[in-house]
């Protein structure tokens, strides 16, 4: 089925945060629809999406937390331009309803990968940037431009009854329009083309050669290859300590660019912490857990960019 092939029905606004509760209810009815079997289906994640392996098939489904269908149908878009020049992401699963919109969230089912050992090393995730920023930008499908400053400005925009102190949120808003400001002064060296968007390393799967496997293909967009190449690396190294230096110089001896060097990374650095920040606002009414971290975060964006305390995820 092609990407104008939804499947419609209720059109509820979701609540800011979703649950595994809510997510598997979705899951169920998606599933019924599709003719697949959601029994005994197992959670892989529940972050900005709610994914799911079913247990009879291997197929993976994804549950969003918003009814974002234009996003939804150019990341599959996206999965069959990618499948068709070979290059190694998730496949959308064929003969399929989908993107489907049930109970206010957007269902997608995707072939489920094997297993070979969790997320690609740093090498791997090297070497598949630079093959996803050497593919043809003509033969791309219609791209939106990277706009990350927009994403945290969303945030920040659906975060009213969070349970978080104004003073936080005031702050938080400043600081989108400072970095407003300073992203719209960059100067890449880079040429623009197709990137990740979201290039962090839970987002690339071993093969198992040990090669990486491109998942989540919701924020890809075209922009600035520095952002990719921040995201994946040089924030893990100089604002989280997750990525040694001897690795990351061999990072950069793949992809043939220092981003830590550039003039303009410590922007990408504050603006990515800051959107890893507010992403959490979506989950604090329910998850004190989320409640903490997000007041943790905050307290280093006012002090700093040393973000190696932080809990993952």
């Amino acid at each position: 089925m092609t990407t104008s092939q939804a499947t419609t029905t209720t059109a509820s606004t979701p609540t800011a945060g979703l649950t595994e509760a809510a997510a598997r209810a979705t899951l169920r009815a998606a599933c019924a629809a599709a003719g697949l079997e959601p029994a005994g289906a197992r959670l892989l994640r529940l972050g900005e999406n709610a994914v799911f392996a079913l247990a009879g098939r291997p197929v993976v489904v994804r549950v969003s937390r918003a009814a974002a269908l234009p996003r939804a149908r150019r990341e599959l878009a996206v999965a069959r331009w990618l499948e068709r020049v070979g290059f190694p992401a998730v496949r959308a699963l064929p003969d399929v309803p989908g993107p489907s919109l049930l109970d206010g969230r957007v269902v997608t089912f995707w072939r489920e990968l094997p297993d070979h050992g969790g997320t690609a090393p740093f090498p791997a995730l090297a070497e598949a940037l630079r093959g996803l920023h050497e593919l043809p930008a003509e033969d791309a499908p219609p791209l939106p431009a990277l706009d990350p400053v927009a994403e945290v400005a969303g945030h920040l925009a659906q975060a009213g009854g969070a349970p978080v102190p104004e003073a936080d949120l005031e702050f938080l808003r400043q600081r989108v329009t400072e970095l407003r400001e300073e992203t719209a002064a960059l100067r890449p060296e880079l040429p623009a083309g197709p990137v990740h968007g979201d290039a962090h390393k839970g987002n690339y799967l071993r093969a198992a050669d040990g090669s990486a496997i491109l998942i989540d293909l919701e924020h890809v967009a075209h922009g600035p290859r520095e952002w990719d190449l921040a995201t994946a690396f040089g924030i893990p190294c100089r604002g989280f300590g997750w990525l040694g230096e001897d690795d990351y110089r061999r990072a950069v001896r793949a992809v043939g660019f220092d981003v830590v060097a550039w003039p303009g990374f410590d922007v990408l650095l504050r603006l990515r912490l800051t959107a890893m920040t507010t992403a959490l606002l979506r989950d604090t009414p329910h998850d004190p857990a989320a409640r903490a971290e997000f007041a943790r975060r905050v307290a280093t964006l006012r002090g700093g960019t040393d973000a190696s305390g932080w809990r993952r995820g």
